[in-house]
């Protein structure tokens, strides 16, 4: 798969402060590579509760987490999320495209959900349909 054009508005993620809650220190340290050179803020956690604490001291636009991690798992964190503030968007990115994975982050109000893997142009336009509501484009 090739991306050969963006399918959102670039000026509006520079105006974004992110949180990327992933446990894999490459995985991590990657998107936040591509991230910060595309958004306002983008701030790291290596744990869903690590990203708990930065979220109750932060105000952030738009939530990534994966699902499966120590200490507190990414279901647990949008679902803690969503409690603390409902309308901020929650992208789940995860290698588990399994129904009942995908059921319960229907059931606790995610965003968007990617399955590894993905290209980071991906996670950039799906930033951009959950903050802005925008349509998919394929």
């Amino acid at each position: 798969m090739t991306i050969t054009a963006p399918n959102y508005d670039r000026e509006h993620l520079r105006t974004l402060n992110v949180l990327c809650v992933e446990d894999i220190d490459f995985s991590r340290e990657s998107l936040a590579y591509y991230l910060q050179r595309r958004c306002k803020q983008v701030d790291l956690a290596a744990n869903g509760k690590a990203g708990l604490e930065l979220f109750r001291a932060n105000a952030y636009d738009v939530v990534l987490t994966d699902v499966q991690m120590p200490v507190m798992n990414g279901l647990e964190l949008a679902r803690e999320i969503k409690a603390l503030s409902p309308g901020t968007p929650v992208i789940i990115l995860t290698a588990h495209s399994d129904e009942e994975t995908r059921g319960q982050a229907a059931e606790i109000g995610v965003n968007g959900y990617i399955t590894k893997p993905f290209f980071p142009e991906q996670v950039a336009e799906e930033i951009y349909r959950c903050t802005t509501g925008a349509t998919a484009h394929s």
